[in-house]
This record gives structure tokens, C-alpha cells and sequence, in this order.
């Protein structure tokens, strides 16, 4: 029986075309979760459109709107530099059961 994706894990990875993000993005689609990104757009955009990954456009410093309303089971934040800008995103996540 083949799982549907509702019954799949949801992660956002914020950032995640680069680095460290883009293993992490290519990891959790190996293990079945719908993934969903979130960055500005600016590199490599379109990475994983064929894997199925949505990609949110925003800035954390800036705009985080394409957050709202919106719900995970995780979250991993491969681009947490300044603690204002993490505290930000925290902020507009609102209840998410892990965010690492």
C-alpha cells in the first residue's frame, strides 16, 4: 500500500539550497517527508520542483508572510545566524512540534 502525503511528515527547512540545507532537503525526501522550503528565491530556485518540494518565497529579516496560516510537524533552520532573526521566525511559526 503507498502512502498518500497527508500521511507523511511535513518539514520546512529554512533556507536549504545551500550547504548544509541542500543535504538536508535530499535526506528527509529519502525518508518520505513532504518538504517544504523556505527562502529568498536567489539561489539555485527550482532546485527541487521535480521532487515535489514547495518552496515559500521571503526574507526572515524582512518578510515572513508566506508563513502565515501555515503548519509542519518540524522545522530545521540551516540559516539561524543572528538570534533576532531566528527569534523572528520562531515568532511567525507559532506551534510547530520541533523546531531544530
Amino acid at each position: 500500500m503507498q502512502s498518500t502525503s497527508a500521511d507523511r511528515p511535513s518539514l520546512l527547512v529554512l533556507g536549504g539550497t545551500r550547504f548544509v540545507g541542500r543535504a538536508v532537503v535530499e535526506a528527509a525526501l529519502a525518508d518520505g517527508y513532504r518538504v517544504t522550503m523556505f527562502n529568498r528565491g536567489l539561489t539555485d530556485p527550482g532546485l527541487f520542483a521535480d521532487a515535489g518540494v514547495e518552496t515559500l518565497i521571503g526574507d526572515r529579516t524582512e518578510d515572513l508572510s508566506a508563513l502565515d496560516g501555515r503548519r509542519w510537524d518540524a522545522v530545521i533552520d540551516v540559516a539561524g545566524y543572528l538570534p533576532e532573526v531566528v527569534r523572528r521566525s520562531v515568532d511567525a511559526l507559532g506551534s510547530v512540534r520541533r523546531i531544530m
